[in-house]
């Protein structure tokens, strides 16, 4: 694959993980009816995914800065490292957020008790919110294997991966130190 195929991916799985998060905000915050009154789950819920798709949003307009069109050069390695590691670093402010806050263990049997204990239109709430919690994990690891895919191929392109296969393996290299002494190393 090209660093362009990989960047042009890239910026396709961080649409994907932002339309799974938009999804997520609008059980959130939109899917009480009117009038209802409200809880601090919800207010939670609605925060904290909006941080999430902050982060999504200034990943993605640093990728669209490199994405190649037509007539225009591919871009330096050096500004493609350099996005992709705000890329990795939005990436794993998102992922930690995501897996150690809104769907930790605690976070659902939170949002399973209320759905228990209140009346059908929490449930319904609960039961919204919990599918579309449950359709963020596949894009967030789409989006973790795009990110992979595009530093193995700056490391192809730099020679890194070259030269990583033909350094000698340890069990390619003599342990026994008078062998040593007699290569002269």
């Amino acid at each position: 694959m090209t660093l362009d195929a990989c960047l042009a991916e890239l910026k396709t799985r961080l649409r994907q993980i932002e339309e799974a998060l938009e999804n997520l905000l609008w059980a959130a915050a939109a899917g009480l009816s009117e009038g209802e009154e409200g809880h601090a789950l919800v207010d939670h819920y609605d925060l904290t995914t909006n941080d999430l798709i902050g982060w999504v949003h200034e990943a993605l307009e640093s990728v669209e800065g490199l994405c190649i069109t037509p007539g225009r050069p591919l871009p330096e390695l050096a500004a493609t490292a350099s996005v992709l590691t705000k890329v990795q670093d939005h990436l794993g402010q998102l992922s930690n957020r995501f897996y150690n806050d809104i769907a930790s263990f605690e976070r659902i049997d939170a949002l399973l008790t209320l759905g228990n204990e209140k009346e059908e239109e929490w449930a319904e709430w609960v039961q919204g919110v919990n599918d579309a919690l449950s359709r963020c994990p596949e894009s967030v690891y789409n989006l973790q294997i795009a990110l992979i895919h595009c530093w193995q191929e700056i490391a192809e392109q730099t020679g890194l991966i070259s030269l990583m296969t033909q350094a000698p393996s340890v069990s390619q290299q003599s342990s026994n130190p008078t062998e040593k002494l007699k290569d002269g190393n």
